[in-house]
């Protein structure tokens, strides 16, 4: 019985993109907040005046609470907000390594920006399945990291997805949802197009 070719395992590899890690850091994030909130919400529904000197000073500890409610939910954005930008990460560093294996001939220099990495493929990326799934990842990343809210080129190409120009974010967690698989997709037939017009002779 034949084993399966090197060549074969490292198509496989090329062809899946492997974003389990953000899958469970969101989960690990998610599951600590929902105790830090479940917590907070505890400390909330049994306060009574008598646990305090002054029984006034209730209402200036529900204003403590309060303050804690929206630093959970600033974190919570933050997680969304990062499980995006690693997503979008994870794309570009597995696509420079496919990119690099493939086709030594392009300036490794170009790997490193996603529009020269356009013009030097020999093929148009446009072409590529769920391109506008990856579109939209792009520039909620790039939103996300220099805008710190929903910016004109995300809303103007993607307000299908109601993405709305200047508005802060919300519904990160159910846009990274969304994309995942479609970002999948969208790799392996990158890494498809990227072997059939492979440079190598092994492939």
């Amino acid at each position: 019985m034949g084993g399966i070719s090197f060549s074969k395992i490292l198509e496989n590899s090329h062809r899946r993109i492997n974003d389990e890690a953000i899958v469970e850091f969101r989960k690990l994030v998610d599951k600590s907040i929902c105790n830090w909130e479940g917590k907070i919400d505890h400390e909330w529904d049994n306060l009574s005046p008598d646990q305090f000197e002054d029984p006034r000073d209730m209402e200036d500890y529900r204003g403590v609470l309060d303050d804690q409610y929206y630093l959970v939910n600033q974190v919570k954005t933050l997680s969304y907000e990062l499980s995006i930008t690693a997503l979008f990460k994870l794309v570009e560093i597995h696509t420079k390594r496919v990119v690099k294996w493939h086709m030594p001939s392009i300036d490794s220099s170009k790997l490193f920006n996603f529009n020269s990495l356009e013009k030097a493929l020999p093929f148009d990326l446009k072409l590529v399945k769920n391109f506008q799934a990856f579109d939209e990842l792009l520039e909620l990343n790039n939103a996300i990291k220099h805008v710190g809210k929903v910016s004109e080129k995300l809303a103007s190409k993607h307000s299908s997805k109601g993405w709305v120009k200047k508005e802060n974010f919300t519904g990160l967690d159910k846009a990274f949802d969304r994309l995942s698989p479609l970002i999948s997709e969208y790799m392996d037939d990158l890494a498809a197009k990227i072997y059939a017009n492979s440079e190598r002779d092994d492939t």
